[in-house]
């Protein structure tokens, strides 16, 4: 029996080293998240997967970066993952979404985004 190959993260991908923030600071009045970032934990290995993407705001077309980040499971991930920022050599992206992936749910993965 062949399992589903697009399902499946193998230890040896998760070779991307990045750093998690938490914003500490609240909000602005305009519900963006602002404030001075606080490090939780020390430098952790993804994998990452990339999209790209466009928003219209105000008749201007913003360009959007979005990246799936694949982490091994951490019950500290699940439950404050989408809080976090996540520094990459590329910028820094902001967790909008989180769920459970890989063979045998050992994996998270942490949706985000960076304007530019």
């Amino acid at each position: 029996m062949r399992r589903n190959q697009s399902n499946t993260v193998h230890s040896g991908e998760l070779n991307r080293p990045v750093k998690l923030f938490k914003l500490v600071g609240g909000a602005n009045q305009f519900g963006e998240r602002k404030g001075t970032k606080q490090q939780v934990g020390g430098v952790k290995f993804c994998k990452r997967i990339d999209s790209v993407g466009s928003e219209d705001s105000e008749g201007q077309q913003n360009h959007m970066r979005r990246a799936s980040f694949i982490f091994r499971y951490d019950p500290t991930l699940l439950v404050d993952g989408p809080t976090y920022i996540i520094e990459d050599v590329d910028g820094d992206f902001h967790v909008s979404g989180i769920g459970l992936t890989g063979q045998q749910k050992r994996f998270l993965e942490l949706e985000a985004q960076s304007k530019d």
